[in-house]
């Protein structure tokens, strides 16, 4: 008798729905290369046996993929893949019966947040993310989402944001429970803008066209001295604008550096033009 194994571990990468054309091919490939009898040709099965399996029946599964007697192994393990639900896949052949060792992903019992439960872009991105009771538990989705949550708080001026994820484990009910601590951190203000190089142009003038300025008795209605790297450079392209209509054609800005005060809540900014 003759038994082939292969076993599959999804790295946590290859989980994520932002690779999933990546994840077929490296998958498919990687079948090839360390599976060479399973899959040189298709196969005949007598019968599939399915281990490990607690939410899911075998003709569940079976109905999924679609299975005729005849079976391709490269479609066979992508379709296994496709449906997203296991963690661990090991497969064994032998006298013409598959047998199909699982781990199935645990559900997403609970989902908590701390700091900012009410914020609705949150609220928007733990959908996109599938982040909600029910739905699988996936890591890697969650490390995309505090990295979406961090990118969204910068682009809106908070210096400083974290969040931490807590995950508790139900291994009698294969059920996790997740707990979000964001903390957004504080507001970012422009202490001063400083612009070098400049020959041409008044500087005052040339800061007249900024959306971005430095803090003043208005700032509190205005929030024109809010920092974000958004606005900055749409700044930057209004002076770029200026110069290039004037018939600059050689100008560029040559750099741009901010400086960050020592209680890390006010920022200076220095552009360099040429």
């Amino acid at each position: 008798a003759t038994t082939e194994i292969y076993t599959l571990s999804l790295p946590t990468l290859f989980r994520s729905w932002t690779v999933r054309a990546i994840m077929r091919f490296l998958f498919i490939l990687s079948c090839f290369v360390f599976s060479s009898l399973l899959f040189s040709k298709d196969f005949y099965v007598n019968k599939i046996n399915f281990t490990g399996l607690k939410y899911f029946s075998p003709e569940f599964i079976l109905n999924r993929i679609e299975l005729d007697s005849k079976i391709n192994g490269v479609k066979f393990f992508e379709r296994l893949v496709e449906l997203e639900i296991f963690d661990h896949i090991d497969i064994e052949l032998e006298n013409n019966q598959l047998t199909i060792n699982v781990i199935e992903k645990p559900f997403v019992k609970n989902v908590t947040i701390h700091g900012e439960p009410d914020d609705l872009h949150i609220k928007s991105l733990l959908i996109d993310f599938r982040i909600k009771s029910g739905e699988f538990y996936d890591d890697a989705l969650l490390k995309l989402f505090k990295t979406r949550v961090i990118e969204y708080y910068v682009s809106q001026g908070f210096n400083d944001c974290r969040v931490d994820i807590r995950t508790y484990l139900d291994k009698n009910k294969n059920a996790v429970e997740i707990v979000f601590n964001i903390k957004k951190g504080d507001l970012l203000t422009v202490k001063e803008i400083l612009i070098t190089g400049n020959n041409i142009h008044d500087r005052k003038m040339l800061l007249s066209l900024f959306a971005t300025a430095k803090s003043n008795w208005l700032s509190w209605f205005t929030k024109s001295d809010i920092y974000y790297k958004g606005k900055i450079l749409a700044d930057l392209r209004k002076i770029r604008t200026l110069y290039l209509k004037e018939g600059y054609i050689n100008f560029q800005i040559n750099f741009v550096k901010i400086y960050l005060s020592k209680n890390k809540k006010k920022v200076s900014v220095l552009v360099d033009i040429f």
